[in-house]
């Protein structure tokens, strides 16, 4: 016999020899015990060996019946039939996720109360009375539901309600159930006290307030009732000697008059009364949109005689027709670059968009108004409009701010008819960054020249007279002005002209100004400029930028003769045409341009001054004199006015002008100023302060523009004559220039102001020879310059520079830079 039919025959003996109390199920060993501990060590003899042929697995799903299993159906298990044995060897039960034989639903782990429509722990389906309020159940209180207690939830899951035939707490009554109350427990005299549908007290056929019926015919009469509710005796306020007004009843069954006028209603005063559909402003709850008639914005108002509303303000927004109460209609109500979604705005603020090169973007004017602005993304400048929309680059406008730094100039010639020596009108173009600028020069659709500046340095561009501007009265030159661009970032200052020495003479008349970038151009200017001197005009003279520009001009009270022409008039009012790079210069023809306003569609650039003239009259020479603009947004209030030196110890007098830009302007000075106004009075008035050589700091409560006149060589000194420059608003202070001052002058200097105590160094090293003024906190230092042309100024606090030079009979005076952000 072989090993395997031995150990058979043990287990056999064994289990017979087992008695009450074993631990196995029919003749099968428990399901914890090994083969080991049924059987024995093997002494590593294969276990498979050791197990009967009649003896099956012990796992579940082997379709016998093992300890701890409830069934075994083995191939036949399954968690997905009805009825069958699961594949853990358990009865089907509720929560096994089938639905089997006597349970309505089965949603496993799902099954649960409280949830509205959930199978139940117990396998039935949401249902009234479950204490849950499902779908389609007003209330459930489960086991408290009830038809018999007030307020209750009924045994159909719906609220108490007038007519389920209890009187609830919100109930007078029910039906015929009164809750024995009678006419007299309710307040009443006498009758018959019923239910309404509404589970309310019928009081109708009782007597006394409150039935809705005015009793008696006469104030006389017992129980008599001027009203009863809505029974009014057929009366109204006019009966009652008012002139209109609603008469109501009040709960003590007398007239309540509160609502009754004795005046007649009045159409105009915006309020709606007596028969008035509405009254101004006063058009009740009604708007446009809510009329019914398919308007979807506007302003709904009242016609004049109050009958009816006005509709005229009302509009359809995105219909494509433009309508009042519109600022635009696309066509959609959609925010875009055409119109605003509430057709409210011609733009929104952030929107932008590329047409080829050129950025269409949503921005304000300098009067806050919304509009479309273009900016050219210049190839030669190194930009392109991008995925946003907007020019990139060193030279876009995001990149550039608002300071006299740019990349886009137009050098403008103007009327300096004496000039007789053969010397250039020439440009400086100052590199003021760390790359190397390619800068083009250009007059219309021409190339004029081009050059290359390294970092830090600055180039001179001598340029061609323009003659017809060189000795200009009033005239619209096309194509007039030079335009200069660079792929960099660069200041640039115009010469006219540039030499005080050429072909072996002195030219005499000369200065320079200071030219703004055209990102920071506007459209709105005040001038300054001089009187007329012996038949020579004081000037001012007007670049576009873009076609299709109107400027407009209005005089000052000094401002009344000008040369006519070209659309304006000989009393310096009119208005003219210009597209881009046309320059309109203006001559006065006896009076003084000085305060005459300037104001365009589009940005413009704007110089003013005079032809050559005396300063003051009577002292010679006369000298060539001209200066940049800013635009108003940028002007300030606050300004600090120093005179110029004429060797490193002497200053030199000057005159000021205070050119006022609103009515009623006050002004102070610090330290007081002789002579000097305290106020000015109208718009585009200018005073001029008396000669002196006092540095001061000059406060305004609105904005004003401060010009300053260098005086003429017989007034002193000996060197010089007059040259124009404007005061730079301490707002509009910087902490580092890079300037230009020309190399074949006799002497060039800078004014330095800055906050007392603050430190600044010019050309790298700090300047210490500052002078108080007065008590204003600030401080100036006036500089002999080395002669080598290119300067910078830096500080660790915002700083003014004023730049001036003189030759033999001549001079130049510029604002050596400025922010001009606006104020």
């Amino acid at each position: 016999m072989s090993n395997r039919w031995v150990v058979l025959a043990l287990v056999l003996a064994f289990s017979f020899m087992v008695g009450c109390g074993d631990t196995t199920v029919s003749g099968h060993r428990k399901a914890s015990e090994t083969a080991g501990d049924a059987f024995g060590d093997t002494g590593g003899q294969d276990r498979e060996d050791l197990t009967p042929p009649d003896v099956v697995s012990l796992t579940c799903g082997d379709g016998q019946l093992d300890p701890g299993e409830e069934c075994d159906n083995g191939p036949a298990n399954s968690d997905t039939e009805v009825g069958a044995c699961r594949t853990s060897c358990q009865r089907a039960r509720c929560g096994d996720k089938v639905v089997d034989l006597g349970e309505e639903c089965d949603d496993g782990s799902l099954n649960v109360d409280g949830i509205p429509d959930a199978c139940r722990p117990n396998c039935r389906r949401a249902r009234c009375g479950d204490a849950t309020v499902d779908t389609g159940e007003q209330c459930d209180d489960g086991p408290n539901n009830s038809n018999l207690t007030r307020d209750a939830c009924r045994m159909d899951c719906t609220n108490a309600r007038c007519g389920d035939g209890l009187i609830d707490s919100n109930e007078d009554c029910e039906g015929t159930l009164m809750a024995n109350a009678t006419c007299e427990s309710v307040g009443m005299t006498a009758g018959l006290l019923s239910c309404q549908p509404d589970c309310s007290f019928n009081k109708s056929l009782c007597t006394g307030c409150g039935n809705g019926t005015a009793e008696g015919i006469g104030p006389a009469d017992p129980g008599y009732e001027e009203c009863d509710g809505t029974d009014l005796r057929q009366q109204g306020c006019e009966a009652l000697s008012y002139a209109w007004g609603t008469l109501r009843c009040q709960s003590s069954c007398t007239f309540d008059r509160s609502s009754c006028h004795a005046n007649p209603a009045v159409c105009g005063n915006s309020v709606t009364e007596d028969t008035e559909i509405c009254d101004g402003t006063d058009v009740g709850t009604f708007t446009c949109t809510t009329l019914g008639a398919g308007f979807n914005g506007g302003t709904l108002g009242c016609l004049p005689d109050c009958t009816n509303v006005d509709i005229s303000s009302c509009f359809t927004c995105g219909n494509g027709v433009l309508e009042p109460g519109e600022v635009c209609d696309d066509g959609n109500q959609v925010d875009d670059l055409t119109c605003a979604g509430d057709c409210q705005r011609l733009c929104v603020p952030g929107l932008s968009a590329c047409n080829g090169d050129t950025s269409l973007y949503c921005d304000f004017d300098n009067l806050g108004n919304l509009y479309v602005a273009t900016e050219y993304c210049d190839p030669f400048q190194g930009s392109t409009c991008d995925v946003a929309g907007r020019c990139d680059g060193v030279c876009s406008l995001s990149s550039l701010g608002h300071s006299y730094i740019g990349c886009d100039y137009y050098p403008t010639i103007t009327n300096n008819e004496l000039l007789t020596a053969p010397a250039d009108f020439a440009v400086t173009v100052a590199n003021t960054g760390l790359v190397t600028a390619n800068v083009l020069v250009t007059r219309g659709g021409a190339t004029v020249t081009t050059t290359v500046v390294a970092s830090n340095d600055i180039a001179v561009l001598r340029l061609p007279w323009i003659y017809e501007l060189k000795s200009a009265r009033t005239l619209l030159l096309s194509g007039g002005a030079y335009r200069v661009r660079s792929d960099q970032p660069v200041t640039v200052y115009q010469y006219n002209p540039l030499d005080y020495v050429a072909g072996g003479q002195y030219t005499y008349t000369n200065d320079a100004s200071l030219l703004l970038p055209t990102n920071t151009w506007g459209t709105d200017f005040f001038i300054s400029a001089d009187n007329n001197w012996i038949g020579y005009p004081g000037f001012y003279a007007i670049t576009a930028q873009q076609d299709g520009t109107t400027i407009v001009t209005t005089p000052s009270a000094t401002g009344w003769a000008t040369t006519p022409g070209y659309g304006i008039g000989g009393n310096g009012t009119g208005s003219a045409a210009l597209n881009a790079g046309d320059v309109l210069h203006v001559a006065d023809a006896g009076g003084d341009l000085t305060g005459t306003r300037i104001t365009s569609n589009k940005p413009i650039q704007v110089i003013g001054g005079h032809t050559c003239t005396n300063v003051p009259d009577g002292i010679t020479a006369c000298d060539h004199m001209e200066e940049s603009m800013p635009p108003l947004s940028a002007v300030g209030t606050t300004y600090l006015v120093t005179s110029p030196l004429i060797n490193a110890s002497t200053t030199k007098a000057m005159l000021v002008r205070i050119i006022a830009t609103e009515a009623g302007t006050l002004l102070t000075y610090d330290p007081p100023v002789g002579g000097a106004p305290s106020s000015l009075a109208n718009v585009g008035d200018w005073v001029e302060l008396p000669q002196s050589a006092q540095d001061f700091l000059l406060t305004a409560d609105k904005k004003v523009l401060i010009a300053q006149y260098m005086l003429g060589l017989e007034a002193g000194g000996g060197t010089g004559d007059p040259a124009m420059t404007l005061a730079v608003p301490i707002q509009q202070y910087r902490s580092s220039y890079l300037f230009h001052a020309p190399t074949n002058y006799e002497a060039n200097y800078v004014n330095i102001t800055a906050p007392t105590g603050s430190t600044v160094d010019l050309d790298g090293v700090a300047v210490s020879n500052f002078v108080a003024i007065g008590s204003s906190g600030y401080s100036v230092a006036k500089v002999l310059l080395n002669n080598i042309g290119n300067h910078s100024v830096t500080g660790n606090q915002g700083a003014g520079i004023e730049v001036y030079g003189y030759g033999q009979w001549t001079s130049y005076w510029y604002p050596g830079g400025l922010d001009l952000n606006d104020l």
